[in-house]
């Protein structure tokens, strides 16, 4: 399975959500196959929607084989892998915790030739962000079992999260060719896009969706939301809608097909809508993004009361976080930090941003730690930083935006504009840079 970060299942809230998402979106008619919107392929799932499996009865089953047996590395491996499944529904990170447990006295037990508590402690440490330790425990597991399909899939994320994108998209390739199905073909699309190769990525999420069987019901969703969220990037408005539909209609009270149709409809100006997706998709899931993009919305429409509110909840949810462990990321404090526009915590920013890019210097990082650098007035340092996270390839929207706010404040205005020019090219919607575009 495909690994999914945080999606929560629960019935009744899901139905209750898919009808809302529905309602919002103005009930949008399904096609009975797969058709083209917007010069976009909008693929549909032809097999049977069914439930993803229940996981509360047999994780009871299997801890009480652990209390029967207590000597058995395998139910351990086992429970843990249970315990991840169902944090990655609820976003309940007590369970990532209780996963580890199982996966370290499972290692007690059977030292050697134990890949499957080596693979549980890989994706505790992806969970952490502690990319180092995950890609040593895959590494470990590839020593003895050359291809192993679960180690190959944390060596992916993990070399993805780190930044390591030349490293992740050999990896990528080598599983398309020892496992052409959905899930790698997702995690190559992942990887292309972070290079910026928006055409590549496009047909390996069609490709891998196109191999999709009625055991795939999440990463069907998923490949699909990410596809949308795609082609929102660019401004595809009505291919992401249908995309999003799709993937809600698999999979009801989907979180990120939710948050993401909510930002479709702001694009469209449904404002109404939006902030109702807003609500249903955090209440789908407590994820503090979503509080942020929530209060955005509220911002850019004249609430600045309420677009506080939210995120001063977001801030209270990360740092309650990261004070109880080892989860809370530094990027979602800095960004909730940068949205609060509090002068008095600029320095607090700056902190959590050179963390971040120490523990995992991707593009994200990089982003942020120009944002906060530019707020600074440290605009040669935020220089320095944005061409960092442009270097990777990524075609990011947002990110020569920023660059193009950095050159203002440099006062180099004729490169301003043009990076400007370069967001408007890929995201046509994108307000904020038609908006420095106008003011210049």
């Amino acid at each position: 399975m495909f690994y999914l970060k945080n999606q929560k299942l629960g019935r009744v809230l899901a139905i209750l959500s898919l009808g809302l998402a529905w309602e919002l979106a103005g009930a949008l008619t399904l096609p009975d196959e797969t058709r083209l919107i917007e010069g976009q392929v909008v693929p549909v799932y032809t097999h049977t929607v069914l439930p993803p499996p229940e996981l509360d009865a047999p994780i009871a089953h299997t801890e009480k084989s652990v209390r029967s047996v207590p000597q058995s590395a395998l139910n351990r491996v086992a429970l843990a892998g249970l315990y991840l499944q169902k944090s990655q529904r609820t976003g309940d990170l007590s369970l990532v915790d209780k996963a580890e447990e199982q996966g370290k006295k499972s290692l007690e037990l059977l030292p050697t030739l134990n890949s499957g508590a080596k693979l549980i402690l890989a994706r505790v440490a992806e969970e952490r962000h502690q990319f180092s330790e995950a890609i040593r425990l895959a590494e470990d597991v590839l020593k003895l079992q050359p291809g192993h399909a679960g180690a190959v899939t944390s060596l992916i994320t993990s070399h993805l999260g780190y930044g390591n994108l030349d490293e992740a998209a050999r990896t990528a390739d080598k599983a398309v060719s020892s496992y052409p199905y959905l899930d790698a073909y997702l995690l190559r699309a992942l990887v292309k896009e972070a290079q910026g190769l928006e055409a590549e990525a496009i047909a390996d999420y069609l490709e891998g969706i196109s191999r999709e069987d009625l055991g795939s019901i999440e990463s069907s969703a998923y490949g699909r939301t990410l596809l949308a969220r795609l082609h929102l990037s660019r401004g595809r408005l009505e291919a992401s809608e249908a995309l999003l539909v799709e993937s809600l209609r698999i999979l009801p009270g989907y979180h990120l097909a939710l948050s993401l149709l909510a930002a479709v409809e702001a694009r469209r100006g449904s404002n109404d809508k939006a902030m109702k997706l807003y609500e249903v998709a955090f209440n789908a899931l407590n994820e503090p993004p979503y509080l942020m993009d929530h209060g955005n919305l509220k911002e850019s429409l004249g609430d600045v009361s309420g677009a506080e509110r939210l995120r001063r909840q977001a801030e209270e949810m990360i740092r309650t976080e990261m004070t109880s462990g080892p989860y809370g990321h530094h990027n979602e404090l800095a960004r909730v930090i940068l949205e609060l526009g509090n002068s008095e915590q600029i320095s607090e920013a700056l902190s959590e941003t050179e963390t971040e890019v120490r523990i995992r210097p991707n593009a994200e990082s990089f982003h942020l730690r120009a944002w906060a650098l530019s707020d600074a007035n440290r605009w040669e340092e935020a220089r320095s930083a944005i061409q960092k996270a442009l270097e990777t390839g990524v075609q990011d929207a947002q990110y020569l935006y920023r660059a193009g706010l950095i050159e203002q404040g440099l006062g180099n205005l004729p490169e301003a504009v043009n990076y400007f020019d370069q967001a408007l090219e890929i995201d046509p919607t994108f307000k904020d840079a038609q908006k420095a575009r106008e003011i210049i």
